[in-house]
């Protein structure tokens, strides 16, 4: 008896394949871990720290609507995750 595992739909192929480039891992990387933090902060410090996943999510929004953030520009102009970023040894 052989089993046949599901082959994903190619959207989800392209859109892996586009989530692989090194800036936007970074971008969800720093989105997830602001969301994390904020969180966890407005439920065990203060509830301002709430305004911090609620920004994150604004500029996830943002970047879906628009295509840019501030922290994708900032990224850029920084060099960082860009092809143009030193690789190391």
């Amino acid at each position: 008896m052989t089993v046949q595992l599901a082959q994903p739909h190619p959207s989800l192929i392209t859109t892996c394949t586009a989530a692989s480039k090194p800036q936007t891992r970074i971008l969800f990387g720093l989105a997830g871990t602001f969301t994390l933090v904020g969180t966890l902060l407005g439920a065990f410090a203060s509830k301002w720290f709430l305004v911090l996943p609620a920004l994150v999510s604004a500029n996830q929004l943002l970047m879906a609507t628009r295509g840019w953030c501030p922290m994708s520009l900032l990224l850029t102009k920084l060099n960082i995750g860009t092809d143009k970023a030193p690789r190391g040894q």
